[in-house]
């Protein structure tokens, strides 16, 4: 993106790969993984998640996205939006992704 018009429209979210993926994410779940919980992008996206299930009148039964959130203040707002926060990240953030996708590895494989 070049100018400011070009990111506001990309900001819209409808282009088709967005309508895709609004369609994936109200329909199944979703695990966010490599987003920084600062990116205001995510913020935007994630409310319009949460919106659209809301307009709908059955937000509390709609799919859950997960994200790993340290921030007990942003925890909170996610889970307003239906979004489960998966654990604190501490320390290294490649560590705390290894140890998270091999216990999902080993909790699906069983």
């Amino acid at each position: 993106m070049i100018t400011d018009t070009e990111y506001f429209n990309r900001l819209a979210f409808d282009a088709p790969l967005d309508v895709k993926f609004r369609s994936d994410a109200l329909g199944k779940t979703v695990l966010f993984i490599g987003y920084r919980m600062n990116d205001m992008n995510i913020w935007l996206l994630l409310h319009n998640l949460w919106r659209t299930w809301k307009a709908s009148g059955y937000e509390r039964i709609g799919p859950s996205p997960f994200m790993p959130c340290g921030n007990p203040i942003q925890q909170a707002i996610l889970h307003e939006w239906g979004v489960q926060v998966l654990g604190a990240q501490t320390g290294d953030p490649a560590e705390t992704l290894t140890n998270f996708l091999d216990e999902l590895g080993k909790r699906v494989s069983t």
